[in-house]
């Protein structure tokens, strides 16, 4: 089951979805016959990341869903992480104010699960997507506090590059171009050491 998924992850990180979904399906069906709900949950998820790069929010959301039941089950909160990750970008790539909304409710609660296990990427990356989704539905004074948090946990590594263009944005917006070019510079040079 392991060296399925290990095979799928392969063909995953090659951009080759086809591949990655053949093989994910395969490992999962082994999960299942093992009875492993922590493996099981896992290639829930990961396979719902497919449907999500692929543009089918419904299967998405439905395989994000089923890895969020099992995971909170197994009271893996890892795996409880991923899930509520993956729901929350579904919600928030939908168009619709009501959808970033239930987006914002997912991500937020993940929060103190990056917290509890100690995972400053996915806390950077998370309070970026909120302050990002506070951006989105014209929020800026609740988004500013989320995408210095993630600059915080993420440091200069180049995933803060986003928080960073994110404020420029925030600034941008509020008229204040000088402190917009600051931040945008921050992003571009990280960026370009990436």
């Amino acid at each position: 089951a392991y060296a399925l998924k290990n095979v799928g992850l392969g063909y995953y990180y090659q951009g080759k979805y086809v591949e990655t979904l053949d093989y994910w399906e395969q490992s999962l069906k082994m999960f299942e016959e093992l009875k492993d709900d922590i493996g099981i949950a896992n290639l829930l998820n990961n396979i719902a990341a497919i449907y999500v790069n692929q543009g089918d929010d419904t299967r998405g959301l439905e395989y994000g869903l089923r890895s969020l039941k099992l995971s909170e089950k197994a009271g893996d909160k890892l795996r409880i992480l991923s899930a509520l990750n993956t729901i929350g970008t579904i919600y928030f790539n939908k168009k619709d104010t009501a959808d970033k909304v239930k987006a914002l409710s997912y991500m937020i609660s993940a929060l103190p699960l990056c917290e509890a296990i100690g995972n400053k990427d996915a806390l950077g990356i998370i309070s970026e997507n909120i302050g990002e989704i506070y951006l989105t539905i014209n929020q800026p004074e609740k988004a500013l506090p989320y995408l210095e948090r993630s600059i915080q946990a993420l440091g200069d590594a180049a995933n803060s590059s986003v928080a960073y263009n994110s404020i420029g944005k925030l600034y941008l917006r509020k008229g204040d171009y000088n402190q917009a070019l600051s931040y945008h510079s921050k992003a571009l040079s990280i960026a370009e050491k990436a």
